[in-house]
């Protein structure tokens, strides 16, 4: 068996995507196949015999050739598609009508449901759940980093400006984005197409698939980045002003170090991998996901994986799989109030994090590995 992995050609989110493919590419010569990286798709490339083809957040899907043929089409193999993202984020990635050989991954099951009713030519849809890196473990009494937080800030205010960008003239845009913000800040039980929808609704304004769709893809999209950059800013301003302190580790973040210089910690951009490191070397792993509701990001299983306690929002994917308070730590962000006291509580109670950290650990190195990732998402499918 030969599968090819689609390289990206770009060090976005400081390369983490070709790491993941690294950890993929790994785990399927473990299991004895042979594996090539593309990061050019040529004639060459065409002409050779593939099984699959695997990418991550890749643009292949809307390549083509000069005569307007979809590239996808030449490969006469299924191409396993891992997107890390909201699918909406990439709506102009997907074609309906080339689809058929198309094998889509997403983080999320209210992702999968999005896209099965959305974008239904593809070939197989479903949940996956990211992996990690693995860093230099340090025993929990050790570490050096009582908080860390790894993830970029973006500044929530220059969001508004992308949607003039990416709307046509409708003269609801800016009304519409105001009030969705207010509806996501308000409800952070909802999800974004709900939000969305409710307000659709709301304004009285008619839609169908094809409209929903692109104001999934315009106003889902630019909430999406306003609302994590709110909670992101929210949460560490909350703990620094409690008096703990925390290590970013991201851009982004310099505006808001003279808020408490003495408590934030400004670490600055990281390179994916090392980020493990920094894991390995944390007591606390703080995590934010506001656009999962039902399901986990790769940051979860990391924290876990590196011994760290994992502190993180709820969805009901890892409320179904893991136990608050036995293998990690939930918070809400409908209470965000008390998040201070639930990480001073696990500081003065290194015993208690210890056994939570441990217990994590065993279970995301018994159930969430590259190589049953690999299995159950690919190879099971071929």
């Amino acid at each position: 068996m030969r599968i090819g992995l689609l390289i990206m050609n770009n060090t976005v989110c400081y390369d983490s995507l070709n790491y993941f493919l690294k950890c993929i590419e790994t785990a399927l010569n473990a299991c004895g196949i042979h594996t090539c990286r593309i990061s050019e798709i040529n004639s060459r490339i065409l002409m050779e015999r593939w099984d699959a083809m695997i990418g991550i957040n890749h643009p292949v899907p809307a390549q083509r050739l000069e005569g307007g043929t979809f590239l996808m089409d030449l490969f006469g193999c299924p191409v396993f598609e891992i997107i890390v993202d909201p699918p909406y984020h990439y709506h102009d990635t997907f074609f309906e009508s080339h689809m058929n050989n198309m094998y889509m991954r997403l983080l999320d099951e209210e992702y999968v449901a999005y896209c099965r009713t959305y974008y239904k030519p593809f070939k197989d849809i479903r949940m996956a759940c990211l992996p990690g890196p693995t860093g230099e473990y340090r025993d929990y009494d050790k570490r050096e980093i009582d908080v860390l937080f790894t993830g970029t800030l973006n500044c929530e205010e220059e969001q508004k400006n992308r949607i003039a960008e990416l709307v046509p003239d409708w003269e609801w845009a800016d009304e519409f984005y105001d009030l969705l913000i207010k509806v996501r800040i308000g409800h952070p039980e909802m999800t974004t197409v709900q939000a969305v929808i409710f307000l659709l609704e709301y304004m009285k304004i008619e839609y169908s698939d094809d409209l929903l769709k692109v104001m999934m893809s315009v106003f889902g999209m630019v909430s999406d980045y306003y609302v994590r950059a709110y909670y992101r800013r929210k949460i560490v301003t909350l703990l620094v002003d409690a008096g703990i302190r925390v290590h970013v580790a991201g851009n982004g973040w310099e505006d808001l170090y003279p808020v408490c210089p003495e408590n934030l910690v400004l670490m600055g951009s990281v390179d994916f991998e090392k980020t493990a490191d920094l894991i390995a070397n944390a007591k606390i792993l703080l995590n934010n996901m506001p656009s999962f509701k039902n399901g986990i990001h790769d940051r979860v299983l990391t924290a876990m994986q590196n011994g760290a306690v994992c502190v993180t929002d709820y969805s009901t994917y890892v409320d179904s799989h893991f136990q608050d308070g036995k293998e990690l730590v939930f918070y809400r962000l409908e209470e965000l109030e008390m998040l201070p006291r639930i990480i001073e509580q696990l500081l003065k109670n290194p015993d208690r994090a210890k056994k939570i950290a441990k217990r994590g650990q065993d279970k995301v190195q018994k159930e969430y590995t590259w190589e049953i990732f690999v299995k159950k998402y690919v190879l099971d499918q071929l």
